[in-house]
């Protein structure tokens, strides 16, 4: 475009920012702006204004596969270990280094294909509450501060460090509480204001405030009643309070909201409650968002301003990212997987390594490396995962053993998978492939690598080719099968040869094998049945439609995987024995886990061995805690590492040597059994003692666990308060806008910060880092406190054996605040610290006290209304949508999905001052039916009351004439209400009542269908 062609207009790089826009806005037509609603929307011809959408995956490295940018062949990209991996090395400028790359690849591959995007989806930022949920492996960890600084680090490297000439922009998932799969999208999450300000609130404003992420996409679930895309929060919280720039929703949550979880009736319903809630793009199908907003618009639901707002934050995050400008970066990116990029991903994949057990076995010796035996499916296989790329290699641990071998001038390491193999026998025929690729019964048996991932779910690899059983989704009828009705009937799909590695959306690889009266039934990942067609092939089907016969088999084990491998371990003088999971089967999008419980057959293979040979080296890979208590106890080490990284066998192979010090750290609790853990869908940290800050019980490693090659000693630990000002943000000042509930105002207003100092020094033999972590316990108070919560943490690289190295922290005081739910606002509580400085949440380190000055919490004034979810404690309540922006509570058991459940709950509120002379207890509720509430003060029963708000009348009067008339009238004017809220008065009788007006307890008790969202007494 010519310079003249380009003043005043978006390419004028010498206006402001928002005459740029302003300019764009007033080019557009309405049609071209409801167009612009969707993510993937396309530029503007007429205008000039090139494709740019946002979207694109980089969780750990950039996603640029072929099936992402349709182009048929994929950027190979450098790929780093999963973020759970990249979190557990606790080094802030490693996932820097990583995030560098990251945007910097980004940047060239949109070069190449400008579809893929330079706004990508990343990080992950949702707390790892709960160890099965299934996207645990895109996560950082439990707690709110070592996720927040991790990821915000990893958002500043993707980013770059100017603000207004980004490199890539970076977008958060997802927005919030969203940490299950199996119903994640319409499942509704309970979340109390102390859960959302102190837990999952955190590593957003952290991001956004810290890291100066640009972007927010939007979870599918619903919070107290709320469904993630209409969250008002988005608006008000993360722009307008802490700075963001954009928000977008999931993919295809605007189809959903109607169709599958009726939030809505219909899409333009959707897009309107959207874009006013503050999402600026809708990540669904570009036509059938241009035509919700379109019916929006006609239907007055959506205005033109509402669009052109939307539009101008999206349109800013662009103008940053340069695509109107002159490209600052065109010569400065060098090239995918640069060396470069190489040492950033080996140095991080190192520092994430986690050693979880060693008896002094490891390092290994040259002479127990030249007398071992590697052992285990996971050894000598690289699992891709659904958001990774294609990488410039995929090193298995066997590889990494290769290479150390090879350079040592030894023999490669023998290896056994330990898988049985098998053949499956149906009649005097067996399961085979045709030269076509499809399964018959032939005469020849087809021998396949039984691969046993636990939960019933397994997959078939033939020896030869390595190729896996898999099955071809299709939905034509096939000729010769009628339904029941006898039309033709649609099967689930044909049973073929796959490819030589598990990788679809659906799992179509994994199978499930279970017990029949005939011999073993065979299923697809969907529970269907194996059945013969007509034809001769072998096909899935739900049902057995005519012309289709049932299938059952007899599996023979042709070689026995256990005992190969025990007899190999008998003859070694070592075993490196490597055990885990597949990050595409055991859990992924989609697929929560059940259990914490080990693969049994791997667990099997494990006992079996430590019977023949002691000396095993455990090397576990996964992407989420599992409970080996056993392989703990009996293995003389363990060496843990996430999958992902390209170099990730080379990694564990030097660590396994010495080449490498291990020093990395768990960011998650890994728990015992599965009864250490609530329900799944239990969002309540505080209350039902979840994670490393509230649990109870004895766990296996805790947070923060991590061992080393060497020794250390923590020494001289001093604390002390300081004045400081506010670090420079990267882009983002704080923004005290003045929220009603002014939530942040207190802890922004304190600008102490707390100095720890102390001394490290490595007692031992070996050089290695180690990662100090800062922890503190709040004074007790009336309110539930953490046991420890993290407030800082720093990892300390190559400290020499006998060296000594000082340790410096600055912390800022708002890190020790809590939620107090009578001043609705974080507070830093006067009282007695005691900090403590050590290598994990549950070691002993070294710990002193400091008084710190702050604010003693007062009493709820009951003059006032108090907000029902504003509970110091409950039983048995979920929090859903009330009226007038408040949040209700109502029974767990009230729910349409948990009819099962009593309908009983209660809550508690304590430190309350009631006023003079009250005597009624007003409570703004509903009831459909009947339900009892019963008020209780200092734990005595005050005022109770059975009532449905259809019939309830505050101001009851008797019918004077006409009786009968006047009570049909009555019971007409009630059928005729059409809202079930009401204002409902509760007499209280409290005996002595001569020190109302000091703290007392309150409790609100209800049986039946009820909820109420506020309550006062008057």
């Amino acid at each position: 475009m010519q310079e003249m062609e380009k003043k005043g207009t978006i390419w004028d790089a010498s206006l402001r920012m928002e005459e740029r826009l302003d300019w764009l806005i007033s080019a557009l037509t309405l049609d071209e702006k409801l167009h612009m609603l969707s993510s993937g929307s396309a530029g503007i011809e007429r205008l000039g204004i090139p494709n740019c959408r946002l979207g694109g995956e980089a969780a750990h490295g950039v996603e640029a596969r072929n099936d992402q940018n349709g182009i048929g062949t994929p950027d190979i990209t450098t790929s780093f270990p999963q973020p759970i991996g990249m979190s557990s090395s606790w080094d802030q400028e490693a996932i820097r280094a990583a995030g560098d790359v990251v945007g910097r690849e980004a940047r060239i591959a949109y070069y190449r294909h400008p579809q893929g995007g330079i706004s990508r989806w990343a990080p992950t930022v949702d707390l790892l509450r709960d160890p099965r949920w299934g996207r645990n492996e895109e996560a950082y960890g439990e707690d709110p501060v070592q996720v927040g600084t991790m990821a915000a680090a990893y958002v500043r490297g993707i980013q770059g460090d100017d603000r207004e000439h980004m490199k890539c922009a970076s977008t958060l998932k997802h927005f919030y509480a969203n940490n299950t799969e199996i119903g994640r999208g319409w499942k509704n999450v309970s979340m109390s204001p102390r859960n959302k300000y102190e837990l999952y609130m955190e590593p957003f404003r952290r991001c956004i405030e810290d890291g100066g992420v640009e972007g927010v996409m939007t979870a599918y679930n619903r919070i107290n009643g709320v469904t993630g895309l209409f969250n008002e929060e988005v608006k008000n919280l993360l722009k307008d309070e802490f700075g963001l720039t954009h928000a977008v929703s999931d993919g295809g949550a605007m189809e959903l909201s109607a169709s599958f979880n009726h939030a809505t009736a219909m899409d333009a319903e959707t897009v309107a409650r959207s874009i006013k809630a503050g999402v600026d793009a809708l990540s669904g199908r570009p036509d059938a968002v241009y035509a919700g907003a379109l019916e929006a618009y006609e239907l007055g639901l959506l205005t033109e301003a509402d669009v052109d707002q939307a539009i101008r934050n999206v349109y800013r995050t662009k103008i940053k990212l340069g695509i109107f400008d002159e490209d600052i970066y065109k010569d400065q990116l060098g090239e995918l997987c640069s060396e470069q990029a190489q040492e950033v991903c080996k140095t991080l994949t190192d520092e994430s390594l986690v050693l979880l057990k060693n008896d002094g076995m490891l390092p290994l010796s040259e002479d127990a490396v030249g007398d071992a035996v590697l052992i285990g499916l996971v050894g000598d296989q690289w699992y891709w995962d659904w958001y990774g790329g294609a990488a410039p290699e995929h090193l298995t641990l066997r590889d990494g053993l290769k290479e150390n071998a090879a350079k040592r001038g030894q023999k490669e390491i023998p290896y056994v998978d330990g898988c049985d193999r098998i053949a499956l026998k149906c009649g005097e025929k067996y399961l085979a492939a045709d030269d076509e690729g499809n399964y018959r019964l032939l005469e020849t048996p087809e021998v396949f690598i039984l691969e046993d991932w636990g939960e019933a779910s397994y997959t078939l690899r033939n020896e030869q080719t390595g190729k896996y059983l898999y099955v071809n989704l299709f939905e034509e009828p096939i000729e010769g099968i009628q339904s029941v009705d006898g039309s033709p009937a649609r099967i689930t799909g044909k049973v073929c040869v796959g490819k030589d590695r598990i990788y679809s959306w659906f799992d179509l690889e994994v199978f499930r094998m279970e017990r029949g009266e005939e011999g073993t039934i065979m299923r697809d990942r969907f529970g269907n049945r194996f059945f013969l067609a007509p034809d001769g092939t072998v096909i899935t089907s739900h049902v057995a439609h005519q012309g289709l016969t049932p299938l059952s088999f007899t599996v023979e084990t042709l070689r026995n995987g256990v005992e190969e491998a025990t007899l190999a371990a008998s003859k070694a003088g070592t075993v490196i024995l490597a055990l885990g999971y597949n990050a595409m089967v055991n859990a992924k999008e989609e697929i929560d886990r059940a259990t914490i419980e080990f693969i049994p057959y791997q667990q099997r293979l494990f006992d079996e061995i430590c019977k023949v040979n002691p000396n095993v080296a455990v090397v576990f890979t996964s992407n989420y805690p599992a409970a080996i208590n056993e392989i703990h106890r009996k293995a003389r080490a363990i060496l843990w590492s996430a999958t992902g990284s390209q170099c990730m066998g080379r990694s564990l192979a030097d660590a396994l040597v010495g080449k490498v010090s291990p020093a990395g750290r768990l960011t998650q609790t890994w728990y015992r059994s599965d009864d250490d853990l609530p329900d799944i869908d239990d969002y309540d940290i505080i209350g039902k003692g979840r994670t490393y800050r509230y649990f109870e019980g004895e766990v296996l490693y805790p947070f923060g666990y991590g061992l080393t090659y060497t020794t250390f000693v923590y020494d001289n630990l001093q604390l002390s308060m300081a004045h400081a000002n506010r670090p420079a943000r990267q882009g983002r000042n704080y923004k005290v806008v003045g929220q009603p509930n002014g939530v942040y105002d207190q802890v922004r207003k304190d600008d102490r910060v707390l100095e720890v100092k102390l001394t490290v020094t490595n007692t031992g033999s070996i050089a290695s880092d180690e990662v100090v972590e800062i922890y503190a316990k709040l004074p007790e108070g009336t309110v539930k406190k953490a046991k420890k919560q993290l407030i800082g943490f720093q990892r300390v690289r190559d400290i020499a054996p006998g060296e000594t190295r000082r340790v410096e922290l600055s912390i800022p005081i708002r890190e020790l605040s809590y939620y107090d739910v009578i001043s609705e606002s974080l507070i830093v509580e006067a009282g007695s610290y005691e900090i403590t400085a050590a290598p994990s949440s549950a070691s002993g380190g070294i710990s002193k006290t400091i008084e710190v000055a702050g604010i003693t919490p007062g009493l709820r004034d009951l003059s006032k209304k108090i907000k029902a979810d504003h509970f110091d404690t409950e039983c048995g309540s979920q929090i859903v949508e009330g009226l007038y922006g408040y949040s209700a509570l109502m029974s767990q058991g009230s729910n349409v999905y948990e009819p099962e459940k009593d309908g009983h709950f209660s809550a508690n509120y304590g430190s309350c001052q009631f006023p003079k002379e009250a005597t009624v207890l007003r409570l703004h509720g509903r009831a459909p039916e009947d339900a009892t509430v019963k008020i209780f003060v200092d734990d005595k029963l005050a005022g109770e009351v059975t009532l449905n708000t259809r019939d309830y009348d505050r101001f009851a009067g008797p019918a004077r004439n006409h009786m009968v008339r006047a009570q049909e009238d009555l019971l007409k004017r009630k059928r005729s209400f059409p809202l079930l809220w009401a204002d409902i008065r509760i007499p209280l009788d409290f005996g002595q009542a001569d020190d109302l007006e000091k703290g007392h307890a309150l409790k609100i008790e209800a049986v039946g269908p009820f909820q109420y969202d506020w309550f006062m007494m008057v």
